[in-house]
C-alpha cells in the first residue's frame, strides 16, 4: 500500500469514511473518485462505517468499483447531472421515484450485482444511458424518450420497450451479444449506430431496418438463428455496409440490389448460403463481396457479372473450378482462392487489368499457374503442394 500513500486521493478517501458527518460538504457539487483499475490494493479499500450521506447539491458522481450495496438512503438526486459508477457492488440505486430533472448522463456498466433499477421517466434531460454487462439485472425501466445513446450489450434484460420506435432523439443502440433479444420492432428513423453483433436468439428484425436514412453500416455477424432478411421494398443509397458473418441466412433477397450505396457485403460462415440458378444481382456501384467458408456454394456463381466487383473472397468454399467468364470481372483489384479444390486457374484471369492481389494458398490440388495480368503486385501461394509451374513474377509469396 505505499503507492497509497503517495496517492492524491488518499485525503480524499481518508475523509469519505467521515461522510456521516455532513458539516462541509453541504455545498459539494462533485464527487470523484479515481481509481486503479489494474490495482488489487485499491479495490480492497473499503469504508467499514458505509457512506450515509451525500449531500443533495451533488451535480457529478464519478465512483468506480463503489464498494456497497445501495446509495445512501437519504440522498436526493434532484440536482445530479453525472452518474458514472461502473462495475460497483450496486444491487439496487434507491428505492422509489426520483425528482431526476437534472439528469443526462448515466453509466452503471459492469454492475454484476443489479438487480433492479428505478423508473428515470422523470428525467427529462437523460441523454446517456450505459447498462453493459449487467448480467442481474433483467428489467429495462421506463426511461425518458429524449434518451440519445442507449448501451445494454451484454446486459441479462429480457424485454426491450415496444416504446423504442417513439424514442425520436436515439442515435445509437448497443445491442452486441444481447442473448435474449429474439426480434426487434420498429426502431427510430433517425439512429445512426445500431450494434447486434452476436445477438445468438435474434430471429428477426424490424420491417423498417432499410429505411433508418442515417444508418451506414449494419453488422449482424455471428446471429446464428437469422436466417432471413426483410423484403428491401425501395431504393435505398445510405446502407454501405453490410456485415452478416456467420448467420443462418440461406439466401439473399431478390430485391438486395435496392441497396445502391453498398459498398461492402460480408457474407462470410455463411454455411447455409445458396444462390438459386436464376438468381440475378446488378450493381453499378464499386462492391467488395466476402463468401469465405460458404461451403455449400458449390461454384462461383455467374450473377457476379452484373456486378462491379472489386475484391470477391471466395476462399475455403469447396469450389471445384474457375469459370472462364472470371476474366470479365473487369473491375476486380483483389481475389482471395484460398483452399479451394480446383486443380488449375482459368487462363482468362490474364485479362483482369486491374488485378493486384491473388491469394490461392492452400490450394492443394492445382497443379498449373497461369501467366497473371502485367498489373499484378502480390501473389500468396502458400502450401500449394501439387504446383508444378510457377510464372517469373517476383511478388509470388511460396
Amino acid at each position: 500500500m505505499d503507492w497509497y500513500n503517495k496517492w492524491p486521493g488518499k485525503l480524499f478517501t481518508e475523509n469519505l469514511k467521515r461522510l456521516g458527518n455532513t458539516v462541509g460538504y453541504l455545498t459539494l457539487k462533485i464527487l470523484l473518485t479515481i481509481t486503479h483499475s489494474d490495482s488489487d490494493s485499491f479495490k480492497s479499500i473499503n469504508i467499514p462505517e458505509g457512506v450515509r450521506y451525500l449531500p443533495h447539491s451533488l451535480r457529478y458522481l464519478v465512483w468506480h468499483h463503489y464498494p456497497l450495496k445501495s446509495l445512501p438512503v437519504h440522498f436526493e438526486p434532484n440536482n445530479l447531472v453525472k452518474l458514472n459508477m461502473s462495475s460497483n457492488n450496486l444491487q439496487e440505486l434507491w428505492n422509489g421515484v426520483q425528482n431526476l430533472r437534472n439528469l443526462k448522463d448515466v453509466d452503471l456498466s459492469w454492475s454484476m450485482e443489479l438487480v433492479k433499477l428505478p423508473g428515470l421517466s422523470q428525467a427529462p434531460k437523460l441523454q446517456n444511458m450505459g447498462l453493459r454487462g449487467c448480467k442481474s439485472l433483467c428489467q429495462l425501466p421506463n426511461i425518458s424518450a429524449s434518451i440519445e445513446y442507449l448501451d445494454l450489450a451484454e446486459s441479462g434484460i429480457e424485454d426491450l420497450p415496444s416504446s423504442f420506435e417513439s424514442f425520436e432523439n436515439l442515435v445509437s443502440l448497443d445491442l452486441n451479444q444481447y442473448g435474449c433479444l429474439r426480434s426487434l420492432l420498429k426502431l427510430p428513423t433517425d439512429i445512426k449506430s445500431l450494434k447486434l453483433f452476436s445477438c445468438v436468439r435474434l430471429e428477426s428484425l424490424p420491417s423498417n431496418i432499410w429505411k433508418l436514412k442515417f444508418l451506414h453500416e449494419l453488422n449482424l455477424s455471428h446471429c446464428s438463428r437469422l436466417k432471413i432478411l426483410p423484403k428491401i421494398s425501395e431504393i435505398t443509397s445510405h446502407l454501405q455496409t453490410l456485415c452478416l458473418l456467420g448467420t443462418g441466412i440461406q439466401e439473399l433477397p431478390l430485391s438486395i440490389m435496392n441497396l445502391i450505396g453498398l459498398d461492402t457485403a460480408n457474407l462470410s460462415l455463411c454455411e447455409n448460403l445458396k444462390f438459386a440458378p436464376n438468381y440475378s444481382f446488378t450493381s453499378s456501384s464499386p462492391l467488395e463481396l466476402h463468401l469465405e467458408g460458404c461451403s455449400i456454394l458449390g461454384c462461383i456463381p455467374s450473377l457476379f457479372l452484373s456486378m462491379n466487383l472489386t475484391s470477391l473472397k471466395l476462399s475455403y468454399c469447396n469450389i471445384p473450378e474457375i469459370p472462364d467468364w472470371l476474366g470479365s470481372l473487369s473491375s476486380l483489384k483483389k481475389l482471395h482462392l484460398r483452399g479451394s479444390k480446383f486443380d488449375r486457374i482459368t487462363s482468362s484471369i490474364k485479362q483482369l487489368h486491374n488485378l493486384i492481389y491473388l491469394n490461392i494458398s492452400h490450394c492443394k490440388n492445382l497443379r498449373h499457374f497461369p501467366e497473371l495480368p502485367s498489373s499484378m503486385a502480390i501473389v500468396e501461394v502458400n502450401d500449394c503442394t501439387s504446383l508444378e509451374t510457377v510464372g517469373p513474377y517476383h511478388s509470388i509469396q511460396v
